[in-house]
């Protein structure tokens, strides 16, 4: 996990290094600014921005906009003394969580710094599983190929994905949504009225170019060979056909690091398996979390599998798509 710790007392900034550093957590910036640590989070990958009071001003509006657009941010920790009102303002940041701020006595004790960890795991319990697994891996493979899948409020979801990304985006996607057999074209449809990319069901032997959106058919599963997409007419996977284990599964198997896989809102454990074996051979996932998720059964499966890289609000993933494909493409550069 990669944290930004932005506190006026330079002593603390330190011991809670010290802290997170014991735990196998790295500290990859610290400062007194707010802006400074607003500024190396717009152009960095950070998982947690830890705020401390008097870091900021409440009246600065444009700092809470621009922290909203930082999209690799997942989480905001504020750690101070704060009034009723305050507090109420911090909350409406949807990804953000309130701690007291310790005493410098108290963060001196050795047991209360094991105690201040344990809150800290409480409260960002996907991050710290997604430590196990991938926070330390550098993910510098250039992008081939996204996989997406959905079930229930899948549309929704996709759409604010797909409205979201350029016209330019250099990356072929493909996706399974659980659906009844003869809604797909109005499904593409439905996520081609606003997108800026190319939207269309998926044929045999596809071969689909970047920025165009291939959706499975159902009635068979899309599988991946050697980069190629195929319908496969086996049995159902997780009563599903086509099932989203079946396309991210092959698709890891054939782009292996270049892939990024992408599980949204959905009921049962379609996926979950499917994302761990994208980690597994060196891919990324993104997974929608549980407050945006209509249903949160297919998302939470993935995380308890450690099968997600980085867990998002739906309103985030777009901006976090671009960022790390401009990261590792050189798009936009």
């Amino acid at each position: 996990m990669k944290i930004v710790l932005t506190l006026t007392s330079a002593i603390m900034r330190n011991i809670l290094k010290d802290i997170f550093a014991e735990q196998n957590e790295e500290v990859v910036f610290m400062t007194s600014s707010s802006q400074e640590a607003l500024k190396f989070c717009l152009q960095n990958s950070v998982d947690v921005l830890i705020l401390g009071e008097n870091t900021f001003s409440f009246s600065d509006t444009q700092f809470f906009s621009q922290l909203k657009d930082a999209s690799s941010l997942t989480e905001i920790l504020f750690t101070g003394r704060w009034k009723n009102e305050e507090i109420l303002s911090l909350e409406k940041l949807n990804f953000t969580k309130i701690i007291d701020y310790p005493s410098m006595e108290k963060i001196q004790d050795k047991f209360y710094q094991t105690e201040l960890f344990n809150k800290f795991k409480k409260l960002f319990p996907a991050l710290t599983r997604h430590n196990q697994n991938a926070s330390h891996q550098e993910y510098t493979e250039k992008i081939e190929h996204i996989v997406i899948g959905s079930s229930t409020g899948g549309p929704k979801a996709l759409k604010m994905i797909l409205d979201n990304l350029p016209a330019d985006f250099p990356v072929s996607i493909s996706i399974v949504q659980h659906l009844e057999q003869g809604h797909e074209e109005g499904l593409v449809k439905y996520l081609d009225q606003e997108s800026p990319l190319k939207i269309r069901t998926a044929v045999n032997e596809d071969k689909p170019k970047a920025g165009e959106v291939i959706l499975a058919l159902q009635g068979n599963h899309l599988v991946v060979k050697n980069k190629v997409f195929y319908y496969e007419d086996t049995q159902q996977v997780n009563f599903q056909k086509p099932a989203v284990d079946r396309l991210f599964e092959t698709a890891a198997n054939s782009f292996k690091k270049n892939l990024v896989g992408i599980l949204l809102t959905g009921m049962g454990q379609d996926g979950a398996n499917g994302c761990l074996k994208i980690i597994q051979n060196g891919g990324f996932t993104l997974v929608q979390d549980e407050k945006t998720s209509t249903v949160f059964g297919m998302p939470k499966k993935a995380i308890e599998l450690n099968g997600a890289s980085v867990i998002l609000p739906l309103e985030k993933i777009a901006d976090y798509l671009i960022s790390i494909v401009k990261n590792r493409n050189q798009y936009g550069k």
